[in-house]
């Protein structure tokens, strides 16, 4: 009985063995083809494939392109809608933003080619600031290309908002100036008939009439710039979001001043576009950028190799970076330069120690 007992117990452990064997094995395959590379996008479509199925469908693919802002701006709708409902919902989106902002590009170029207004800029920025909101991380060379994106694509909306609405306002002040004048030299001409409620009347009636006029066409430039202005708020929180997720991949630690290089200039790069328009703005960003510094040093550090710590101090001691060499706006601050010093040498004594001792620091990240 107990030798029946035996081989039961045997037979069972060795079954068991290679079911687990063979579990464990279709693991291993699942973490080798997720190591290749698999790309998320086999379960999500790039944006650019729905506009490009878009186009494909209509025999007037080409007057589209070249036809009213209606037409394009209902297919536009039509398509991002259609991109909401199958792709912007799934949760691998929020995986595949947080180290891929292709689909935001592609927005971007794509609001871009076909013109359309500042208005459906803000509607799909605003989809996509919400949906970054929820990724937990996004990898440096993510938040450099949307940054530069913002640059290149939405700096035409910013070009001359100020200067139409101050040539709208000297037309206007012209125009008065001038019906003044007109009604003044016509009364000063016929001296019998001169009368001063008569004048006040005439002008009083030009000026209702110049008001009219322009109230239409004056309107929908001040709710052009309060359009504006809300595009460009809602920029610089995207780039405030970015910027508290953003860390870089140890893996690649050569990168990592190269890209907070690139990524601070492509931020000043924005008050030259004009997407901000005053220097608190930028100095808030610049500062958000400093901190995501340091951060990462203190949290991630001791994995970065010491060879990357002292190309990073020899530039600082060459100010070979140009906005940590400003002065700060603020009086008797600790300097973004200062922070970052501090930041390196704590970390660099714990990536010392751990890749020359092999010893792990015990402080408290």
């Amino acid at each position: 009985m107990k030798t029946k007992n035996l081989f039961y117990v045997i037979f069972v452990f060795i079954t068991g063995f290679f079911t687990c064997k063979a579990d464990f094995g279709k693991v291993v395959d699942l973490e080798e083809e997720l190591g290749a590379g698999t790309p998320l996008q086999s379960s999500t479509l790039p944006l650019k494939a729905y506009f490009d199925e878009q186009l494909d469908q209509s025999n007037e693919s080409s007057k589209t392109r070249a036809g009213d802002l209606i037409s394009r701006t209902a297919i536009f709708n039509q398509t991002f809608l259609q991109y909401v409902k199958e792709d912007y919902n799934k949760p691998e989106l929020t995986e595949l933003l947080s180290r891929d902002g292709s689909d935001i590009t592609q927005f971007l170029k794509i609001t871009t080619d076909l013109n359309l207004d500042d208005s459906i800029a803000y509607v799909g920025l605003r989809l996509f600031h919400n949906k970054i909101k929820s990724c937990d991380l996004i990898l440096g060379k993510v938040t450099n290309s949307i940054i530069e994106n913002f640059n290149a694509y939405l700096g035409r909306y910013f070009d001359d908002t100020d200067d139409n609405l101050k040539t709208e306002l000297e037309i206007i002040r012209k125009n008065l100036e001038k019906i003044i004048l007109n009604q003044l030299s016509e009364q000063f001409s016929a001296r019998e008939s001169f009368n001063k409620s008569t004048i006040v009347q005439q002008i009083s009636n030009d000026i209702f009439a110049l008001i009219n006029q322009s109230f239409s066409h004056l309107q929908k430039k001040f709710d052009d710039h309060k359009t504006k202005a809300r595009l460009r708020n809602l920029i610089l929180r995207f780039i405030e979001t970015l910027l508290d997720k953003t860390i870089w991949d140890d893996n690649s630690a050569e990168e990592i001043w190269p890209s907070f290089i690139a990524i601070s200039n492509n931020i000043i790069n924005l008050a030259s576009t004009g997407i901000i328009d005053h220097f608190d703005d930028l100095d808030d960003l610049l500062w958000s950028l400093t901190h995501c510094f340091c951060r990462y040093f203190t949290s991630f550090g001791i994995s970065v190799p010491t060879a990357v710590y002292k190309t990073i101090e020899l530039d600082l001691r060459n100010n070979s970076v140009s906005f940590l060499e400003e002065p700060e706006q603020d009086e008797c601050i600790k300097t973004k330069k200062d922070h970052i010093h501090e930041a390196l040498m704590k970390a660099k004594f714990k990536a010392y120690a751990y890749e020359k001792k092999g010893i792990i620091s015990q402080t408290s990240w």
